[in-house]
């Protein structure tokens, strides 16, 4: 995984700069967002709807910054599961009929397939996601420390749980993971062998 981050290191900035503009700005929304409420309830009119404006605006600039950062992170995604394809399929090019038929097209397929689906879902969407939320947790506890310190410890707290808490089921996920990948290669022999049998009938008449 860190082999491809580092290959695609700009469209990887890109996407880890995007993250970190829009968990900043959705949080310093939130703060003003409290001034805009401070502002209601001491009626002071003037100031609640300068701060809703502002408000309105970080909104809207978030909002393009989230597109942006959707797109880039898919360019990302797709070119470094690009790139591990080609790493299975360049070996290939090499080795000899015989080494090639020691496994079955329905594995070169699944690994093609099946597998860097997988590392879409659980690979590199993660890796942004764990991101995502260590910004967020750092951007929230210096938001919430000029409010209350108990805020600060309880974010704390709940972010430690948050991280620690995936670790407990990382065995059970990895062995899911691994049957779904065999479950995948089966159907798709299975299917590969049904349509054979179809093709072999129809010439066969």
């Amino acid at each position: 995984m860190v082999k491809y981050l580092k290959e695609f290191k700009f469209e990887n900035f890109m996407v880890f700069l995007l993250i970190t503009i829009d968990i900043a700005l959705a949080v310093l929304s939130s703060v003003f967002l409290a001034n805009v409420l401070n502002s209601l309830i001491a009626k002071e009119m003037n100031q609640f709807f300068l701060w809703l404006a502002i408000d309105i605006i970080l909104w809207m600039v978030d909002s393009f910054v989230q597109g942006a950062r959707d797109v880039w992170k898919e360019i990302a995604i797709q070119k470094q599961l690009n790139a591990v394809r080609r790493d299975i399929i360049e070996p290939l090019t090499e080795i000899s009929y015989s080494d090639f038929e020691k496994n079955s097209k329905e594995d070169y397929n699944s690994w093609l397939n099946n597998d860097t689906k997988l590392l879409y879902d659980n690979g590199f969407h993660q890796i942004y996601f764990v991101y995502t939320g260590i910004v967020a947790m750092l951007f929230s506890g210096i938001a919430i420390i000029f409010f209350h310190w108990v805020l600060l410890l309880t974010t704390l707290l709940v972010g430690a749980l948050l991280f620690y808490f995936p670790k407990m089921f990382k065995q059970s996920v990895e062995r899911d993971t691994e049957q779904v990948s065999e479950l995948a290669n089966d159907a798709l022999a299975t299917s590969t062998d049904y349509l054979r049998g179809y093709e072999v009938l129809y010439h066969n008449k």
